[in-house]
């Protein structure tokens, strides 16, 4: 049986939708679609909407039950859900058309019924897969054109092709050893070109699927990474999302190194404890057979949420990163100056490096260093860079 489906609707607006709506309207769903695996087409005309999505049955049935809730439209009719073996648009999270009735009556077989007033409301399934084979196989997108050109309205109101948005790359900031005064490593830090709308998917129900679309962009940086002739370590984020899943995170990426002769022993893992889901000692387990394969492991946000000492024997990190809210004014702070002593006799005692992250000031900066911590990164040293190496700041003391 077939694992993807594809769903199509219609409904009615509620509001009136100017051309700027439109759009907005594509850019928040295209970035939506791309963490969720949903490819398909909208169209609209004169306040009538006809969708189709394409995508695994979990992931189009959620998203159809918040197009359901949503007050801009009414009238939503499912009209088909059914499997199918391939996908119809594939190279679009969201291909998307502004039409006329003139326009779609050209279509044959639809011609006895597009010429009414609404012309999306009454479709019923025969009619629909009539409007969906007609794209698919390219007998009304012949007609119009989907150019590479991102966002951008056409003669006839089309934009596309989605898979152009959003451009995900990779900027990079330095970690260095204030002691050594060299830069040891870079962490690879997602970025949205063009857009920063994957940002604003909705919090509720959607935390999982952006940290599984952050995790399947890894093999992305370390391309970037090779690009720019990196030579030191590189942390990449592992948002683990569902337990069941970091195996197949992990190996992809491990293969993505040997594709590029990074030694595996470059690669550190930061995990983020708050996206893990299900059994953690099955995590520890995986866990344990990459770091035999060479890959090193740090533990993210320490000292934040879930992030307590009972990790450190759990996951065995090679390294760990102190929460931003331990960091931040640690000079004049005795209670975190404490903590922080302690984390650090502990790691000393267990052979973890610690580094220092979000040091936004030179007092912060002096202060780990007076410490012994000498890892550290933060935006007192360098900003991220994309598509270029940062320099880094050292303090003589």
């Amino acid at each position: 049986m077939s694992s993807l489906i594809h769903l199509i609707y219609t409904s009615a607006a509620t509001v009136e939708f100017t051309e700027s709506d439109l759009i907005e309207l594509l850019n928040k769903a295209r970035a939506k679609n791309s963490g969720l695996g949903i490819t398909g087409m909208l169209l609209f005309e004169k306040g009538s909407f006809f969708q189709i999505l394409e995508g695994m049955p979990s992931a189009i049935d959620a998203l159809y039950q918040t197009i359901e809730q949503d007050k801009r439209h009414k009238n939503v009719v499912a009209i088909i859900r059914e499997p199918i073996v391939l996908r119809s648009f594939a190279e679009w999270t969201m291909g998307y058309s502004e039409i006329s009735q003139s326009e779609i009556s050209e279509i044959t077989g639809l011609n006895d019924f597009f010429g009414q007033a609404s012309i999306f409301q009454e479709v019923n399934s025969g009619r629909a897969k009539k409007l969906l084979n007609a794209f698919r196989d390219g007998r009304w997108r012949s007609k119009v054109s989907f150019t590479a050109q991102p966002m951008v309205i056409r003669d006839k109101k089309v934009i596309g092709p989605a898979n152009e948005l959003p451009k995900v790359s990779f900027a990079y900031q330095p970690i260095v050893d204030s002691n050594l005064l060299e830069i040891v490593a870079y962490e690879a830090m997602i970025t949205i070109q063009d857009s920063s709308t994957l940002l604003e998917m909705p919090a509720e129900g959607n935390a999982q699927k952006w940290a599984q679309f952050e995790t399947s962009q890894q093999p992305k940086a370390l391309q970037i990474a090779a690009q720019l002739n990196i030579d030191c370590d590189i942390f990449l984020k592992f948002k683990a999302h569902h337990i069941d899943a970091a195996r197949d995170s992990m190996s992809q990426i491990l293969s993505q190194a040997n594709a590029l002769n990074i030694a595996a022993n470059r690669i550190i893992f930061e995990i983020d404890h708050e996206a893990m889901i299900g059994d953690f000692t099955k995590f520890a387990k995986i866990i344990e057979d990459f770091k035999a394969a060479g890959l090193k492991i740090s533990i993210d946000h320490f000292g934040a949420g879930k992030a307590g000492l009972n990790l450190l024997e759990a996951l065995n990190p090679d390294i760990v990163s102190l929460n931003a809210q331990l960091v931040r004014d640690i000079h004049q702070n005795g209670s975190r100056q404490a903590i922080v002593r302690g984390v650090l006799q502990t790691c000393n005692d267990l052979g973890i490096d610690l580094v220092a992250k979000f040091v936004e000031s030179e007092d912060e900066y002096r202060w780990f260093h007076s410490e012994g911590i000498y890892m550290l990164q933060g935006n007192f040293i360098s900003a991220p860079a994309y598509e270029q190496l940062p320099k880094a700041k050292f303090l003589a003391i």
